[in-house]
């Protein structure tokens, strides 16, 4: 939301660093975009590589400071696949 702007919404580049808006109970949800390859050596939608990789990115985020009850998981789009 723009405040210069009569607090109406406006699009910035995923690159551009901004505060982020979170609504909810007690729980925040956020969602982060990343870009992931492997150059073809290995299957993206293959449910135990996504495994994997949520373990890493949790197990970062938690050296990190992230409460050990937060939860992450992927956000399945089209075909209800992972990545597209």
């Amino acid at each position: 939301m723009s405040r210069s702007n009569s607090g109406r919404w406006s699009q910035y580049s995923c690159d551009v660093k901004q505060p982020f808006i979170c609504y909810g109970d007690d729980k925040r949800k956020q969602i982060v975009r990343l870009k992931v390859t492997c150059k073809g050596k290995c299957a993206l939608n293959d449910p135990s590589l996504q495994t994997a990789i949520l373990n890493e990115i949790s197990e970062k985020l938690k050296s990190m400071g992230l409460k050990s009850d937060s939860k992450i998981s992927w956000r399945k789009g089209h075909g209800r696949k992972v990545f597209l």
